[in-house]
């Protein structure tokens, strides 16, 4: 329904980012359609999407579709501090959702790529989480390794 129209798509992120928590979660299914078929609206909302991934009011599904949306966003330079701290600390905590947890290492790896100093601490919290996560996690994480380490040879 929301198609290319950013004003329903607008009234879907409303939807998405309100507190009755049936209504959020359904719009977060839905949203994630939108992004895989028109990613371009979700431009304009990449700054509030960086403020939310640490949010704790809203539904895991909310979070998911906000860490799966910004693993594949060009975060703008103004967040990316912002965008690193929250992928850490949700790296870091025991009680974070699956998935956001491992599309929070992609988060963290876009952002590594740019700023090589940041690289050796991700590579120390993945390595130091994996045994303890679940599949999904380190998947993610034996990718960034692979590609982190790969490169770390060739530099």
């Amino acid at each position: 329904m929301v198609g290319t129209d950013e004003d329903l798509f607008a009234e879907l992120m409303d939807c998405m980012l309100s507190t009755d928590k049936e209504l959020s979660r359904r719009a977060a299914w839905a949203m994630s359609f939108c992004y895989r078929e028109h990613p371009f609206l979700f431009d304009k909302y990449v700054g509030k999407f960086v403020e939310l991934m640490n949010s704790k009011i809203y539904h895991d599904a909310v979070l998911r579709t906000i860490t799966q949306s910004l693993e594949n966003m060009d975060i703008p330079e103004e967040y990316e501090g912002m965008a690193y701290e929250y992928g850490m600390e949700i790296l870091l905590d025991p009680h974070a959702p699956i998935a956001v947890k491992a599309y929070s290492i992609q988060i963290l790896q876009n952002i590594a790529r740019k700023f090589p100093e940041l690289k050796q601490e991700l590579i120390q919290v993945v390595q130091d989480r994996m045994e303890f996560e679940t599949p999904a996690f380190r998947s993610r994480g034996k990718r960034m390794l692979k590609e982190f380490n790969m490169n770390n040879m060739n530099n």
